[in-house]
């Protein structure tokens, strides 16, 4: 989408980065919740690249082909000047 900041247009490209938490079932959930909440923090407002991280969002998969899983999903924006 195009946005505008200012004299300078600006096109704006809005994504999301889906990271995929595995965990056997054996060691239980504790470790996969965990691995999740840290994804979640290291990306929660991170900016790189131009990219600006949003507020990230923990979603409870559960057992999936004897892993137990969770996904970490993190909406972003990047501008470009052209």
């Amino acid at each position: 989408q195009q946005v505008s900041l200012g004299s300078s247009p600006l096109h704006r490209s809005i994504g999301v980065i889906m990271i995929g938490i595995f965990t056997p079932l054996d060691d239980g959930t504790t470790d996969a919740r965990t691995y999740a909440d840290t994804a979640a923090a290291i990306f929660r407002g991170a900016q790189f690249s131009g990219i600006i991280c949003r507020s990230p969002t923990i979603q409870r998969i559960g057992k999936t082909d004897g892993w137990y899983q969770y996904n970490v999903i993190v909406p972003f924006h990047r501008d470009e000047s052209f």
